[in-house]
């Protein structure tokens, strides 16, 4: 199960062009000198990568803004999946669930927004000058979040 493959991984490394994934060592404690750390590595974001999903608009296009409102709650949803995320990888918060029984939401809720944890620095700017499309929406966004950001 999911919770179990959690329990195996120690920490998830992110980097430019690999995502690190660690797992505990079987001999974890008696001589950590002996071998080396188990890890699987995982190819990211190739250079020839390009984005689909996202917020992107000229603006010669006649969108209507993003309300006051909107724009509140998706800074709010995205901000909170950001200290979900660091809650889980400091290790403060042991599992979605308990973020889940803290927010009294529903773990799948959980689930949904944590992708916004990484929106992109010029998506959160979109959305902070209310230049996204009127239609953004906290669930469409995390349905949709971008995971490569163009750099």
């Amino acid at each position: 199960s999911e919770t179990e493959l959690l329990q195996r991984i120690k920490h998830v490394v992110i980097m430019p062009k690999a995502i690190e994934i660690r797992f505990p060592d079987a001999h974890e404690g008696i001589d950590e000198a002996r071998a080396p750390e188990p890890i699987m590595s995982l190819p990211w974001a190739p250079q020839k990568f390009v984005a689909v999903k996202g917020i992107s608009r000229s603006a010669s296009e006649n969108i209507p803004a993003l309300k006051t409102e909107t724009r509140n709650a998706l800074l709010a949803a995205i901000a909170k999946a950001r200290v979900w995320v660091d809650d889980l990888v400091s290790g403060r918060i042991e599992s979605i669930k308990v973020i889940a029984q803290r927010e009294e939401k529903v773990e799948r809720h959980i689930r949904l927004l944590l992708p916004l944890a990484f929106a992109s620095p010029a998506l959160v700017q979109h959305i902070a000058d209310c230049s996204a499309p009127a239609n953004t929406t906290v669930t469409g966004l995390a349905k949709e979040i971008p995971l490569f950001w163009g750099i």
